[in-house]
């Protein structure tokens, strides 16, 4: 299975706004493959290192956080722009779309509450669950086109998660002094690509041919299990796959052999398993 080229993205590196992922991830090697750019549709067999994974309940609640200038990846972002790093238009038609997105305004984030945090941050937020202190804010951010990213103030409402139900998603945790009325606060792209109900979309776009019937009648992971598979995915790097990359998650799947058949286990192992096979026949003299 050919393994496309991959903008690397990590979190909050370039993802200061979004796991999961996860996170999104896109094909691009700019500028000699742009015309070529493609995109992988997850789910994915890694993680980003720096992603706090968590597990929510959203509220109907919103409070206002900062102004987007004061985000620093929305600026670096803007700024690659102007240097034409990457992606196309003039001077005046990136000022034009600047102006839209009113950087001057403050960004408004849903409240959730949080269920069960892993990875970067974790200890920061733990001695809070602990106490009780369950209520955080999740801040959403565009990310243009897969094959142009860039960090843009969307137009969507800032309720970007479904009330009331269990949610897994893949953040970057805002410095302690940029929390938002003293809430732990997130930034995600594209609504952070949540789970399950990212993966339900994409299994009713019949677009996507490889969303077959079988994956969306046949028994999915809780957003809790998918935690427990998310943090053994091995750190999105380059390449070279090392034999042992997939270690975590192969140990995940001996020891969680009921989950591992369940949707999108089987289908990130399957994954796993092939990108190991080739590297081990790429391997053999």
């Amino acid at each position: 299975m050919p393994r496309p080229t991959r903008l690397r993205l990590t979190l909050p590196a370039v993802a200061a706004a979004g796991t999961t992922a996860l996170v999104a991830v896109a094909a691009l090697a700019w500028p000699d493959s742009a015309a070529g750019c493609s995109v992988m549709l997850g789910p994915y067999p890694w993680r980003s290192a720096t992603a706090t994974a968590v597990v929510l309940r959203a509220t109907r609640d919103t409070v206002a956080t900062a102004r987007a200038w004061s985000n620093a990846e929305w600026r670096s972002a803007t700024l690659n722009r102007v240097r034409g790093l990457p992606g196309p238009g003039t001077l005046g038609s990136i000022a034009a779309d600047v102006w839209t997105q009113q950087p001057w305004q403050r960004r408004y984030g849903q409240v959730v509450l949080l269920e069960r945090v892993a990875g970067s941050g974790s200890d920061t937020l733990q001695p809070l669950l602990a106490r009780g202190q369950r209520r955080a804010v999740v801040v959403n951010w565009r990310y243009g086109s897969p094959c142009w990213p860039q960090v843009r103030v969307p137009t969507e409402s800032a309720r970007i998660l479904e009330p009331d139900t269990a949610t897994f998603l893949a953040a970057a945790l805002r410095p302690r002094a940029q929390w938002a009325e003293g809430m732990p606060t997130f930034d995600v792209f594209e609504g952070g690509e949540p789970y399950p109900h990212w993966f339900e979309r994409l299994a009713r776009a019949s677009s996507f041919g490889q969303w077959t019937d079988a994956h969306r009648n046949r028994p999915w992971l809780t957003p809790a299990e998918y935690l427990t598979l998310y943090q053994s995915l091995p750190v999105d790097e380059p390449l070279p796959v090392t034999p042992d990359r997939f270690s975590s998650l192969f140990a995940w799947e001996r020891t969680h052999r009921d989950l591992a058949r369940r949707f999108p286990a089987d289908r990130i192992l399957r994954q796993a398993h092939e990108t190991a096979a080739e590297h081990a026949a790429d391997r053999e003299p």
